[in-house]
């Protein structure tokens, strides 16, 4: 395929140090010298202090100011003709995504727009999902991010746009992981099962507070809950008297996300809604174990691994599969850990994934 000069603009809600379009798209098309120029437009004023976006890709925070998207909109638009580049547009949020297309109506952008659908549908509320098909339809490609997420997804939006509308699974950086965690002891040397961890929003569709519950439980273990900090979170934990055995770490770097991991034995999710979580795939990758819900992102994981199973939200079911991992001998915890690692560098490349999404890039290109 011949290769085309691309300008990719990167629309989202907000930049976070654990944002999957900032860190699995941008970051690692920068770092890999993909062969694209790169701009964001972020449609907030909240700037995060430990992301660092390198000076070459342009970011644009609008907040909610309709004309100042739509100004950057055509002053980039005209650059890219300037330069003999052909500009797509991936939306990576419902929010931006229905911003963009407000603020590039008559401007001829639309037949050069992918949607990504981060999240599963049938879960969300009316409002979610209304949204989300409406930006389906109007971008001129859409995809889930999981075959789950897909089959899930409005069978009257897939059937409109037919080919158009297509899974890629999210994949690992497998590279960034190793430089993270380059000079540190490896994994299964200084791992402790008894260190449980999950990274992502404490938001009521994450559901945390089940995981702080189950420390009532498991007096000898300790829960890190890497994201933002919440106050509902902290006074749960104070309420179920574990405060001193869960950790909020706060904010905190990708590079320290993973150096945290590496000292962590068992990766737990009780989320009631996902896409396909990149934390669970990373952790995997890292050699962590997976206690994970049974939605349907988390079973697609599991199906592709055959190394464990997803729970249904019973207490006494996580209680028991925690215990039993902490009773492995050690032997038998890095065989399983080995086997999770081939596991998913086989099965999710992030490699992979771009592959699939150059294809698409191309095609809005023309």
């Amino acid at each position: 395929m011949k290769e085309k000069n691309i300008c990719i603009l990167t629309v989202v809600d907000s930049i976070s140090a654990t944002s999957m379009p900032v860190n699995e798209f941008v970051l690692y098309r920068h770092r890999n010298r993909y062969p694209y120029r790169q701009i964001m437009i972020v449609c907030s004023q909240e700037k995060d202090e430990n992301v660092i976006i390198p000076e070459s890709i342009a970011t644009y925070y609008v907040g909610n100011d309709f004309k100042d998207f739509r100004s950057k909109l055509k002053e980039i638009k005209d650059k890219c003709a300037g330069n003999g580049e052909s500009m797509v547009c991936h939306l990576h949020g419902q929010k931006s995504a229905l911003a963009f297309f407000r603020a590039a109506r008559g401007l001829g952008l639309r037949k050069h727009t992918l949607y990504t659908v981060h999240s599963t549908y049938s879960s969300r509320d009316l409002k979610y999902r209304l949204s989300s098909c409406l930006c389906s339809l109007l971008a001129e490609f859409a995809n889930c991010v999981s075959h789950s997420a897909y089959s899930e997804y409005a069978s009257w939006v897939k059937w409109i746009k037919g080919d158009k509308m297509v899974a890629i699974q999210n994949g690992v950086d497998f590279c960034r992981i190793q430089e993270a965690t380059n000079g540190l002891p490896k994994h299964q040397d200084v791992s402790d099962i008894h260190k449980l961890v999950c990274v992502g929003r404490m938001i009521p569709i994450k559901n945390q507070q089940f995981l702080v519950k189950l420390m009532k439980h498991l007096p000898e273990s300790q829960l890190i809950l890497i994201g933002k900090e919440d106050e509902k979170i902290k006074e749960l934990a104070r309420t179920e008297g574990v405060e001193d055995r869960v950790v909020m770490t706060g904010l905190i770097p990708r590079d320290e996300v993973f150096r945290q991991l590496n000292e962590c034995g068992v990766y737990v999710s009780a989320s009631l809604v996902e896409g396909m979580p990149v934390s669970v795939l990373e952790a995997m990758s890292m050699g962590l174990i997976p206690v994970l819900s049974d939605i349907a992102p988390h079973e697609e994981i599991a199906t592709a691994c055959k190394l464990f199973n997803t729970l249904p939200l019973i207490e006494s079911d996580w209680l028991q599969t925690i215990k039993t991992y902490q009773q492995l001998d050690k032997e038998e915890l890095s065989m399983l850990s080995s086997e999770l690692i081939d596991s998913v560098m086989n099965k999710f490349s992030l490699e992979t994934m771009h592959k699939h999404y150059n294809v698409i890039y191309n095609k809005l290109a023309d």
